[in-house]
């Protein structure tokens, strides 16, 4: 059809002109009429090798969009991945984590969903999920890997009058009205636990489900908020209004990095888990920095925390 000759057509297969006669003589018997008008050395294609030639064409266009089609998904251009989150990963620390992947990779779809972390070691276990980021509690079918140990610290508004410098006591708290996270997540008695020492002496109490509201509730001078570093790392910015202080006792959120024991991940889901993790060890790093600087305060004035009670980087 397009060179008009046997011999053409086998110079440009590089085969052998009786091999292009012998298929020629083939696909008419098979089709069951002759498709082209041999005039000399040349050949005229009838009518119906025009048509056969259009629904040909179509194939090898659809072949050549399966090639293409294949090589993105090896490159990662194609697919979809779904990252299950926490609250507390999910409204600012996941988005800045895998924008440089789905920039990268245009085409690629992915969803989001936020979710207390007993629905999203469940979703992972169940497949539904790719990936996920929470409170690990070892359900059976979920893997869990160590992201982050996160230390609780205390926020409060700049004009507080604990809003000074160094770690806290236990007893420094007795009197003060805390704002205190609820059942948000894994276990309704999970923070309960953890502060419940601090709890014991305090005064008025807030709770609320989210570290951001609690944050806000602080800024207001309500009280002080008890929440993780990376939260009050967060709201890090000039003009906040708003002061860390370490806990002399240390007490830290555990998070995990939750995959299916029992189903195959996606290459694309590999590559998010290698940008989690590396992320992860940065984000420490300047958890770690926050906490130890000369001054810590989420305004920029800070606190003078003891090396010696630096978070274990993990």
């Amino acid at each position: 059809m397009e060179c008009g000759s046997v011999s053409e057509a086998a110079r440009r297969l590089n085969v052998s002109q009786p091999s292009v006669s012998k298929h020629l003589s083939l696909l008419e018997s098979r089709v069951g009429l002759s498709l082209f008008l041999r005039t000399g050395n040349r050949l005229i294609p009838n009518s119906e090798a025009v048509a056969l030639h259009r629904q040909i064409e179509q194939v090898y266009s659809g072949l050549a969009r399966l090639d293409g089609f294949m090589k993105d998904l090896s490159q990662h251009r194609h697919g979809e991945v779904q990252i299950a989150a926490m609250p507390l990963i999910a409204h600012r620390w996941l988005p800045e984590v895998v924008a440089p992947l789905l920039k990268r990779y245009p085409e690629v779809s992915a969803s989001f969903p936020v979710r207390s972390s007993n629905w999203v070691e469940k979703w992972v276990a169940a497949g539904r999920a790719d990936l996920g980021i929470a409170m690990s509690g070892n359900m059976n079918g979920v893997t869990a890997e160590t992201l982050m140990d996160l230390p609780m610290v205390a926020v409060m508004a700049d004009t507080h009058p604990l809003a000074g410098s160094g770690p806290l006591e236990e007893g420094d708290l007795a009197g003060q009205s805390l704002i205190t996270l609820s059942t948000f997540d894994y276990s309704p008695t999970f923070f309960e636990d953890m502060l419940r020492p601090l709890l014991r002496e305090s005064g008025r109490r807030i709770q609320t489900f989210t570290t951001y509201v609690a944050c806000e509730l602080a800024r207001q001078g309500l009280g002080i908020a008890l929440v993780d570093a990376l939260t009050a790392m967060n709201f890090q910015q000039e003009g906040s209004g708003l002061r860390v202080r370490q806990l002399v006792e240390t007490r830290s959120i555990r998070i995990a990095l939750l995959s299916a024991a029992n189903w195959p991940r996606s290459a694309l889901a590999d590559q998010f888990m290698v940008q989690v993790r590396e992320q992860s060890l940065l984000t420490m790093g300047r958890i770690e920095r926050m906490l130890n600087a000369p001054t810590m305060g989420v305004d920029g004035i800070g606190m003078g925390i003891p090396a010696a009670h630096s978070p274990r980087r993990r």
